[in-house]
């Protein structure tokens, strides 16, 4: 049965909205996803980078799915990448893709055709949409919703498509975040958010009983893991980032 638009209102598109911007972690975020799936009707959810067209296995692209592991085991046993159609599609387009089972594989070799139809089938996602995404390095990528039920209407697609846009931008920043804040010891988070509440090197030195030298050294090589030009660069970078936000106060 088809998912009906008004049961995913303005306040609930409004609430998943503001959700992506409170996650603090890429796990958090993944979960979000799979809600707001199963909110519009649907059973599964994917996140991927878009494969180059050399490629030949999935599997490598994806940054996070529940498709049944089955599923994406046979996808790549089978070669089913080099002819995919909607891949095709969203390597050129920046417009939704909708997938339905049979029509989209209709220009498939005929036995290739037939794997793609039973494979999905058994696993009861004949239906989908893919929203074409970028991060902020202008990557190209996709998240995609899958199941059974009906193709989604026009107005659930717009919300679907604003709401994927989002994730996927924020995913790129939470990412970030967990790779720099996993990098950094205590005592270069310490120096930095002192340094970036307008602290001199030797106030800093002061608070937290080191030389200035010492507190030098650990906004340099904090610098350095986030590939910061300068100290305002650095105090910028760990403001996008999240980092400072995180760690306010603690």
């Amino acid at each position: 049965m088809a998912q009906d638009s008004s049961t995913v209102d303005a306040d609930l598109f409004s609430e998943f909205y503001e959700k992506v911007h409170a996650v603090e972690s890429a796990h958090e975020l993944f979960s979000l996803i799979k809600r707001i799936a199963t909110t519009f009707g649907f059973a599964h959810y994917s996140i991927l980078y878009i494969p180059e067209t050399v490629e030949t296995e999935l599997r490598p692209h994806l940054v996070s799915t529940d498709w049944p592991e089955q599923l994406l085991v046979a996808y790549d046993e089978h070669g089913l990448l080099e002819n995919s159609p909607i891949i095709k599609k969203l390597r050129s387009g920046r417009s939704p893709v909708p997938y339905d089972l049979d029509a989209a594989n209709l220009d498939r070799p005929s036995q290739e055709q037939l794997v793609t139809v039973n494979l999905f089938r058994n696993h009861r996602m004949s239906r989908g949409v893919y929203f074409p995404c970028f991060d902020s390095r202008g990557r190209k990528g996709a998240i995609s919703f899958f199941g059974d039920r009906e193709l989604p209407s026009l107005e659930e697609t717009s919300k679907l498509h604003i709401l994927s846009n989002y994730c996927f931008n924020r995913l790129y920043t939470l990412l970030k975040t967990d790779t720099a804040v996993a990098n950094l010891t205590p005592r270069e988070l310490e120096c930095l958010n002192l340094a970036a509440k307008g602290k001199t090197n030797a106030e800093c030195s002061e608070v937290l009983g080191i030389s200035e030298n010492t507190v030098a050294g650990y906004l340099a090589s904090t610098a350095k893991k986030l590939s910061a030009r300068n100290k305002a660069h650095l105090i910028a970078l760990a403001f996008e980032f999240g980092i400072l936000n995180r760690h306010e106060g603690e």
